[in-house]
């Protein structure tokens, strides 16, 4: 998918992009655009509170979607670990 993008932006500028330099300088280049490089802890923080919420009141389905931001967010594999949990309960 992001050779395609890539091959797209190339066609589209005509310019080569130097993608050694990009992955080298990544966070650089995000701080000077003012771009966070990992989500904010609050937003991990509020979508287990509302999963843990949804699940003790039975929203199997809302509770996964949350768990899902989180493991999204952080690839922490307890977040998955419950998700594999909520699918036993639809099963």
């Amino acid at each position: 998918m992001a050779g395609n993008e890539l091959y797209h932006i190339i066609n589209a500028t005509g310019k080569l992009i130097d993608e050694e330099y990009y992955f080298a300088n990544i966070e650089k280049i995000l701080e000077q655009n003012n771009i966070p490089a990992m989500p904010k802890k609050i937003w991990v923080g509020i979508s287990v509170y509302l999963g843990n919420q949804k699940s003790a009141s039975m929203d199997i389905e809302g509770a996964k979607f949350c768990y899902s931001v989180a493991y999204e967010l952080t690839r922490d594999p307890s977040y998955y670990q419950k998700i594999e949990e909520l699918n036993k309960k639809l099963n």
